[in-house]
C-alpha cells in the first residue's frame, strides 16, 4: 500500500490554550493530526497555557492579532458601536475610509510577518480558527485573507461562529470590508462549520460548500477527578447518585437550549422511578456559562 502522505500544517488564531470552544476543539484537532502523522505547528495572538501536545518551539506567538492588542481595542472602538460604554468618535465618510485603509495596510504587514513564519517551517496548509468569521482579530483577519488572495495560500478556514450571528458586530460601520473577507469566497479555499444550519446560512451567503464537522468529546479519554473537579458536586448541591446532564454555554438563541431540555426530558421520563429537575440562568444574567438538568431518584 502506498504511504499516506504527511504535511506540516499550521494552525493560526487571536487565542489558543484556554477553555473557550475554539481553543478545546483545536487541542483535539492538533492530536488527530499529530496521530495521522502530520507536523503541527500553531500561531496564536497569545497562549492562556502552553499547549501540551505540541513542543514549545512549534508554538509561535504573533502579538499583532491577540484579541485585545491596542490596535483591535481602537478598531473597535471606531467601527463597533455596541462594543463600548463610552459613544464611539462620530466618523464622516472619509476618515471611515482613511482609518479603513490604514488598517488593511496594517494588515498587509501582517501578513508578510505571517507568510515568513510559515514559509520559515515549511508549511502546506494553515487553518485559520475562527480568525474570518468574528472580528476579534481584525488584523489577524485581514492577514489571512491576504495570504488567500495573493499569495494562493492552501487554507482551511473553520468558523465556530459569525459576526452576523451577534448584534454588537452586526452593528457596524465597516460591513463591505466584513463581507468580503469574514469569511473570503476565493476559489481553492476550504470551509468547515460546526452544524448544517451553520453550512446551510453559509452556502446561501457565500455560495460555498462547507464541511460539517461537530464539535465532540473525545469519549476514549473522559475527563477524570482531580484536585480542581472533585468537588464540583458538593459545591453545586448535588450528590454522587444525582445524573448531572451540563451544558456548558451561554443562554443564547443559537445555543439551542431548548433542544437540550427536550432532550433531558425524554430522557428522564423514558427512565422509571427517575424524576427530572432544571435550573438555568434567569434572562437577567444571560451571559452565565451553564444550563443543568439533574435527575433523582
Amino acid at each position: 500500500m502506498p504511504e499516506k502522505e504527511q504535511f506540516r500544517i499550521a494552525f493560526i488564531s487571536g487565542k489558543l490554550g484556554d477553555v473557550d470552544g475554539v481553543s478545546l476543539e483545536t487541542d483535539k484537532w492538533i492530536a488527530l493530526l499529530g496521530e495521522l502523522g502530520h507536523t503541527v505547528h500553531t500561531i496564536a495572538g497569545r497562549y492562556a497555557d502552553p499547549l501540551p501536545a505540541l513542543p514549545a518551539e512549534r508554538q509561535t506567538t504573533l502579538e499583532q492579532i491577540r484579541f485585545d492588542s491596542p490596535a483591535q481595542q481602537s478598531y473597535e472602538r471606531m467601527f463597533f458601536p455596541h462594543l463600548t460604554r463610552k459613544p464611539p468618535p462620530v466618523l464622516n465618510g472619509q476618515q471611515r475610509d482613511e482609518l479603513v485603509e490604514e488598517m488593511v495596510l496594517a494588515g498587509r504587514d501582517v501578513a508578510q510577518q505571517l507568510l515568513e513564519r510559515l514559509q520559515e517551517h515549511s508549511i502546506d496548509l494553515l487553518i485559520a480558527q475562527n480568525t474570518n468569521a468574528m472580528p476579534m482579530t481584525l488584523l489577524g483577519g485581514l492577514a489571512v485573507n491576504e495570504l488567500v488572495t495573493r499569495q494562493r495560500m492552501a487554507t482551511v478556514f473553520h468558523h465556530h461562529d459569525f459576526w452576523w450571528e451577534r448584534s454588537r458586530f452586526s452593528n457596524n460601520l465597516i460591513e463591505s470590508l466584513l463581507n468580503r473577507i469574514m469569511p473570503p469566497a476565493e476559489v481553492g479555499t476550504e470551509h468547515v462549520v460546526l452544524t448544517s444550519y451553520a453550512a446551510h446560512i453559509l452556502r446561501s451567503l457565500k455560495r460555498v460548500e462547507p464541511m460539517v464537522i461537530p464539535n465532540c468529546e473525545d469519549f476514549e479519554n473522559t475527563v477524570r477527578l482531580d484536585e480542581y473537579n472533585s468537588l464540583f458536586r458538593r459545591d453545586l448541591g448535588f450528590t454522587d447518585n444525582d445524573i448531572l446532564v451540563v451544558q456548558p454555554t451561554r443562554i443564547v438563541r443559537r445555543k439551542r437550549i431548548e433542544d437540550s431540555l427536550a432532550l433531558s426530558a425524554g430522557w428522564a421520563s423514558a427512565i422509571p422511578g427517575w424524576a427530572s429537575a432544571s435550573t438555568t440562568s434567569s434572562p437577567s444574567t444571560r451571559e452565565t456559562s451553564e444550563t443543568r438538568s439533574t435527575w433523582r431518584r
